[in-house]
Parts: structure tokens; sequence; C-alpha cells
């Protein structure tokens, strides 16, 4: 255990969990995207550790988590979503606002199901990847929003990054700040609605984009050589 800088921990469920998050940030250290092999990661105990207060405890001591790779940060819905799913509660809020943490996270929502996750503060890249859940959040979120979104609601009060929408198949993404380039990348589709400005629009298959007046907007071929 020398990889962890050690913190006295409060509870010895909070000290559990954090073992499991040990074990997890061991193997995200070195993935580099999703496969098959890290969708099928597994959280040993997901039922024993869901209990609000612990996942409370657990995301407001994050930012005292000092381990030696932060890549797994990027990838830290695949940890908590089994967690989050186990929870008897419909929403759970996730407070991130005022958390300095060393990488913003990312795969929040991951493979959400029935739950309404409502986040406050900035998230980092594919939040609600694969979601069919209701996700809010109030804050800024990184690039592949609703990347294979299946259905439910995103909702964003802030901006986004590039391919917002990529191969989403259904449901409904509203973003009420600005989004970067490629739009809807190979959506299939559902609809996104961009209150904010949008730097383009890539090809879909299927779907429905529409700008802060309500029209609905379409790829364009650039004209250039």
């Amino acid at each position: 255990g020398a990889d962890r800088k050690v913190i006295a921990i409060k509870s010895s469920e909070l000290e559990a969990l954090v073992t499991e998050f040990d074990k997890f940030m061991m193997a995200a250290s070195s993935w580099r995207g999703i496969t098959d092999t890290n969708r099928n990661y597994k959280v040993e105990n997901a039922e024993q550790h869901a209990k609000y207060e612990l996942v409370q405890d657990f995301i407001s001591y994050l930012p005292q988590y000092e381990y030696v790779d932060p890549d797994g940060f990027n990838f830290f819905g695949v940890f908590m979503n089994p967690i989050i799913d186990k929870l008897p509660e419909r929403k759970v809020e996730l407070k991130l606002k005022d958390l300095q943490l060393p990488r913003a996270l990312g795969y929040l929502g991951y493979e959400l199901g029935w739950k309404i996750l409502d986040v406050e503060g900035d998230v980092g890249n594919y939040l609600g990847y694969r979601n069919s859940g209701r996700i809010i959040l109030k804050g800024n979120a990184g690039d592949h929003v609703a990347h294979e979104m299946k259905n439910g609601i995103i909702e964003i009060t802030g901006d986004v990054g590039s391919n917002l929408g990529c191969s989403m198949k259904d449901g409904e993404v509203i973003i009420n700040g600005n989004t970067g380039k490629d739009v809807s990348w190979s959506m299939e589709g559902g609809i996104i609605r961009i209150n904010g400005d949008y730097k383009g629009i890539a090809q879909r298959n299927g779907g429905r984009v529409y700008d802060k007046g309500g029209k609905e907007v379409h790829y364009k071929p650039s004209s250039s050589y």
C-alpha cells in the first residue's frame, strides 16, 4: 500500500470503499478508452457500499485521495455507477463544485438506468455514456457528452466540449451553454437542443438537433478544397 498516502479515514465503511477504489485505480491506470475488458469491470460488494451517506463521504474524501497515477479519475463513473445503481434512493446528488480534484471525473452517469443523477460542479469527458436515466448537471462537461446514449434526459446549465451526442440512439439532451465542434457525429436518434452557440454540426444518420431559436440544424459540407 505504498501507492496511496495514508490519511486517517473516519469509518471502516469508508476505508473498505477506498480500498476497493484503490483496486479500481490500479486497473484503470492502464486504460486508454472503454473496451470490452474495462466495460466488464466489477466493483466487488457494490451492494455493501451502496449507502447514501457513505457515497457522500466518499465524494467529499476524493480531494485527499492521492494516487500515483490519477488517470483512473477519467473513468470514475465505471467505478461509481454500479454503486449508485444499488442505492435505494432514486435521486442521487453529487456535489463536486468546491472539490479540488487532480482530474475532472469522467464517465459520470455511465450506463445510468432509472436514477436521477443531480451533479453540481464541472465534470470530465463521456458524461452520460449509454445513459437511459436522467442527468442534471449544474456546471460544464468535457467531450463526448451523451455518447451512445440509449434514452432518458441530460440537461446541462454550462458548456460542453466536442462530439456531443456522438452515436446517440435516443433520448433528449439540453445544453444551456455552448458546445464544441462535431455535434451529433453518427447520431442515430433522439433530440439535442443547444441554447447557446455551437462550433459545428457533424454528419448524422438520424435524430434532430435544434439551435437556440428552435430551428433544426444540419451538417453543411465544407466548400473549401
